[in-house]
């Protein structure tokens, strides 16, 4: 097992780096609907190499893009309903994120994800089969942005807005479900009562109220959840 990084200032803004990682990962056990459900997954070898630019916009803003090529065993259901390895699976893709305080007033947590999950499915005799993974997301895009204005101490709204695309419901490839894009939003105020501090949050959740799922490997999906309000108060004594 190894691994090496590096990273060197290209100018005092820009930055590359890379690394290379070899190692073991833990990959989870048999879900509950596999005919050896909770049979733990051995420990497998898996593989990874990234490569990528920092620039610093401001002092308080930074911008990253990357590659990235990840390689590992792939498990699944098999049509007797067993969980075990199938072949390998290969994430490849690209990352952007854009992170940091946009002025005094206003906080930005932006990223994307463009991926591309294939099998190499060696399961039946016909030899190998490509397809695409089930569970990660081919294309993944979140926008998080926080405002405290300055006349207000201790006030705050923020919101979300995450975006997916279409993904496989199967492991096959044949099902397909459409893209989907949520929004969250919410208010904090913070104070202080008799010297207590005192926190007051409330929080919408799916306020477009989408509805899709979300699938992974063992052919169980979960359904978004939907359109829901949050409150609470929280004080530190």
């Amino acid at each position: 097992m190894y691994n090496a990084a590096a990273a060197v200032f290209l100018t005092p803004d820009l930055a590359a780096y890379a690394s290379y990682t070899r190692g073991i990962e833990e990959l989870g056990s048999a879900p509950g609907n596999a005919v050896n459900r909770d049979e733990a997954v051995p420990a497998e070898l898996t593989r990874q190499v990234d490569a990528g630019l920092r620039y610093q916009i401001n002092p308080k803003l930074n911008l990253v893009a990357g590659l990235f090529q990840i390689d590992k065993p792939y498990y699944a259901i098999d049509q007797a309903l067993l969980f075990r390895q199938l072949g390998m699976v290969r994430h490849r893709g690209i990352e952007l994120s854009l992170a940091g305080s946009v002025t005094d007033s206003l906080t930005l947590v932006a990223g994307a994800v463009f991926l591309q999950p294939r099998i190499s499915d060696t399961s039946t005799g016909g030899g190998t089969t490509e397809l695409t993974a089930v569970g990660p997301i081919p294309r993944l895009i979140r926008v998080n942005v926080q405002y405290r204005p300055a006349a207000v101490q201790g006030f705050a709204l923020d919101a979300k807005v995450e975006s997916v695309s279409s993904r496989y419901l199967d492991v096959g490839n044949s099902r397909r479900l459409s893209g989907a894009i949520t929004l969250d939003a919410g208010v904090r105020y913070t104070t202080k009562i008799s010297d207590v501090p005192v926190r007051f949050r409330l929080q919408g959740r799916n306020l477009t109220n989408t509805r899709s799922f979300t699938p992974n490997a063992s052919t169980q999906i979960r359904p978004f959840e939907a359109r829901r309000f949050e409150l609470s108060v929280a004080a530190d004594f």
